[in-house]
């Protein structure tokens, strides 16, 4: 009878130091630099831009939804340079969400969601080439791009793009999380593969992935998977990398009357979602940005604009994992975000600041942060 106490105890010690190990997360912190100011005209709305950097020139671009034109700062002063304004025609195509990459000042790219088509504009905002479907027919009712998600290879003029499933199972589907295009050779190609949990929920492959391109690799982040994939530059998959927290949660499955606003709301409140991945020049991490997600009682109406807890019951509602691309992840940052188009320099990282002046029309504010 000692004896089996002595196992019971050893079994017991044994397993709370695993889980004290497992628990322990190395919490890290942005460190506020400097905040710098960019003057917005009368017409530019704030809330409705979506910007990039330049690093040859060392230009901001900001993207307006209404109107629909491209402004570039000089980031050294932050002066502005000049505006790029789309014809009127054309210009319907270059609205909200959609991809605006900007390689130089007279070489921007346009996505057009309405023919999937890679358009390439010069800087009077006149439509110069038009490089051809992404999608044809028939694949665009196996599965869909996101335009908002991509990058751009500047040694092959290739484009990348996430792929989303609309409503069917991974399984049906040659397609892949990611489809790089050639506008030269029309050539496309698939990059990544669905994780095994994907094939049990069709809602999971709605969502798309996010990317970037460190060294020639490709680091894929999918949605409701706890891994970054990564992938060589000939597509071969060569590591996958623990990149997740344990304050995000499982996915949920839509339940009941799954196709109401309500429940689609109540879907998108509570789910658990890694959304954004960014590369830090200065630091040499990758970023990953995780939405936790709110706790919505099932009676609760999700449009009654109450603000509910964290699904974990406190005010945390964002999670960046922090991860170094060789070793895995080494550490979090609770609460904040970086949104889909922070960028980084040997100097830092910089993020919109909406909360700073937020009343403030006329000037576009970003903070220069960096990790410790």
């Amino acid at each position: 009878m000692k004896n089996i106490y002595i196992v019971i105890f050893i079994v017991l010690v044994s397993s709370c130091s695993f889980h004290s190990a497992d628990n322990q997360t190395n919490l890290m912190e942005f460190e506020l630099l400097e905040r710098l100011y960019f003057p917005l005209d009368s017409i530019t709305n704030r809330d409705k831009v979506r910007m990039g950097y330049l690093e040859k020139l060392n230009f901001l671009y900001v993207h307006n939804e209404n109107p629909k034109k491209i402004d570039f700062y000089d980031f050294s002063d932050q002066t502005f340079v000049q505006t790029v304004e789309f014809d009127e025609i054309d210009s319907k195509k270059v609205f909200s969400r959609t991809m605006v990459h900007v390689v130089s000042l007279d070489s921007i790219f346009v996505y057009d969601q309405m023919t999937n088509s890679l358009l390439l504009y010069t800087d009077e905002g006149k439509e110069l080439l038009d490089l051809g479907s992404v999608l044809n027919g028939n694949e665009k009712a196996d599965y869909g791009i996101m335009p908002w998600s991509y990058f751009y290879r500047s040694n092959s003029g290739d484009f990348f793009f996430g792929v989303t499933i609309r409503g069917e199972s991974v399984k049906k589907t040659n397609a892949s999380p990611v489809i790089s295009f050639s506008g030269s050779t029309k050539e496309k190609r698939f990059y990544g593969a669905w994780p095994e949990s994907y094939a049990k929920d069709n809602q999971m492959s709605f969502a798309g992935p996010s990317f970037l391109e460190v060294d020639d690799d490709l680091f894929l982040s999918m949605s409701f998977s706890d891994e970054l994939q990564v992938i060589s530059s000939s597509g071969e998959l060569i590591n996958k990398i623990y990149a997740g927290s344990k304050l995000m949660h499982p996915h949920r499955s839509r339940r009941g009357n799954a196709g109401t606003p309500e429940e689609s709301a109540r879907y998108q409140m509570t789910n658990s979602k890694y959304m954004n991945l960014l590369y830090d020049k200065s630091s040499g991490f990758l970023i990953r940005e995780g939405s936790i997600g709110s706790s919505v009682p099932d009676n609760a109406n999700p449009f009654s604009g109450e603000i509910f807890p964290s699904q974990n019951g406190d005010d945390i509602y964002f999670v960046l994992v922090v991860i170094d691309p060789e070793k895995g992840k080494v550490g979090e940052i609770h609460k904040p975000t970086i949104g889909n188009d922070a960028f980084s320099t040997e100097n830092g990282i910089f993020i919109q600041d909406s909360f700073t002046d937020p009343n403030n029309e006329d000037v576009l504010i970003l903070k220069r942060v960096k990790i410790k």
